[in-house]
């Protein structure tokens, strides 16, 4: 499966709307999302694009990360950018049979 254009512009429309938010944007003290985090994220998703990954859905962390995920029938895939650590963790979640 390739990525479309439009694809990878639904994915960088979601980074740039969580580049805005503000300290505290989910009511409980989450943090703002530092530029920084956004820069990392842009260079990893235009690297998902290039390798031609389908396009993940994109949400800020409650301590101020990005992580990208992936959904299919039976499989949940999310690779989380730490904000502290600069590390990338990823899951998976699988209930096949």
């Amino acid at each position: 499966m390739s990525v479309t254009f439009s694809d990878a512009m639904t994915a960088a429309t979601a980074l740039e709307r969580i580049v805005v938010l503000p300290d505290d944007w989910d009511s409980h003290g989450a943090p703002a999302i530092s530029e920084a985090m956004i820069t990392g994220a842009r260079k990893l998703l235009g690297r998902f694009v290039v390798a031609g990954f389908p396009t993940p859905a994109v949400s800020p962390t409650t301590r101020g990360g990005i992580v990208f995920t992936w959904r299919a029938p039976g499989l949940d895939l999310g690779i989380e950018m730490d904000p502290k650590s600069g590390q990338l963790t990823a899951g998976v979640s699988w209930s096949g049979g």
